[in-house]
């Protein structure tokens, strides 16, 4: 696949080039924000997104820049946790009052739009 181009045939679940989505995913996926679920050909499309999910796709976005210590006091899923780290170093987000972070949690539509807003 050429940069810019999308394949429609990379998930079941997002064929159809009308579909709103379409595009952005496809465009995410060409600079290596996502990749679908690993050993399926579904994106997940209707699936809700975990505060982990989402440092990971913003993250990726920023060129997967290098981060420090942890001072949260549960322990962060390995695969999101330099994500989750540079995110709360760029004020991206931040844990919650009890010194957690709290990566598995679902986020919210209000919540994804103010993590936007922060990295602009």
């Amino acid at each position: 696949m050429a940069p810019g181009e999308v394949d429609d045939g990379l998930f079941d679940d997002v064929r159809d080039p009308k579909h709103p989505y379409f595009k952005a995913i496809y465009w995410a996926v060409d600079k290596g924000i996502t990749k679908g679920y690993t050993g399926t050909n579904l994106f997940g499309i209707d699936d809700p997104c975990t505060r982990g999910q989402a440092m990971m796709f913003l993250w990726r976005m920023a060129g997967k820049p290098k981060t420090t210590k942890s001072p949260f006091k549960d322990a962060i899923t390995p695969a999101y946790k330099t994500a989750v780290l540079w995110a709360v170093e760029k004020k991206v987000t931040n844990g919650f009052s009890d010194g957690t972070f709290r990566d598995k949690a679902e986020c919210t539509r209000g919540m994804i739009v103010k993590f936007l807003y922060n990295i602009r």
